[in-house]
């Protein structure tokens, strides 16, 4: 199952704090879990993950996982990686371990934004270029596997779980009035017509990739 957690903005997060939201979805994965910092320009940039092992049960699949500029955290299953890593392979790509995340990477490293020509399965991850301090975030497209976003005047946090922004953030987010009535008058089934809310104002999911 697994479960990912970021920050980005201008202020400094007490690791302690961070870890401690993070440390909120450990039931999505109690195997691991890690923090990364990055700092580009002003920009602070966390990266949190617990892990679910599966695939690969060793350590050297943990997350957040990186290669050369890249540095990833990602929930999901790809699955078709076995016949990705034998495309990446006879591009010149090694491998080192036996799970679909290292194949993820490098398949982001590989090709970029058209990585998703090539994905077949259910995500959501994000992925930073540590050069550049671009931020690649992406949820599968029939939206399998759950990204929640906010943006605040503190910066932009995301998660797969919507409790971990709460307290991250630090504040109390207002019920979607909206959302909540439409669902008591026509059915839980509307909440579905508008996917990008919840049942917070300002807290939002994710669409998923084309």
């Amino acid at each position: 199952m697994c479960g990912i957690i970021g920050y980005i903005g201008n202020s400094q997060i007490s690791e302690k704090n961070f870890n401690s939201a993070r440390d909120l979805i450990y039931h999505r994965g109690p195997n691991w879990g890690d923090t990364k910092i990055y700092k580009k320009l002003n920009q602070y940039i966390y990266f949190g993950h617990r892990r679910l092992s599966i695939i690969d049960i060793t350590k050297s699949s943990n997350q957040p996982f990186e290669f050369k500029n890249l540095s990833l955290i990602f929930n999901g299953e790809i699955y078709n990686y076995i016949e990705l890593r034998g495309l990446l392979q006879k591009k010149g790509y090694k491998f080192f371990t036996s799970g679909d995340t290292e194949v993820l990477i490098k398949s982001i490293h590989c090709w970029g934004k058209k990585v998703f020509n090539y994905l077949d399965g259910m995500w959501s991850f994000a992925c930073i270029n540590k050069t550049n301090g671009d931020i690649l975030i992406s949820r599968d497209r029939f939206g399998e596997k759950p990204l929640y976003y906010s943006m605040t005047n503190d910066g932009f946090y995301f998660s797969s779980d919507i409790r971990v922004i709460q307290c991250l953030a630090e504040k109390q987010f207002k019920k979607n009035i909206k959302k909540l009535a439409s669902s008591v008058v026509t059915g839980y089934r509307s909440s579905h017509k508008n996917l990008s809310e919840t049942y917070y104002e300002n807290i939002h999911q994710l669409s998923g990739s084309n």
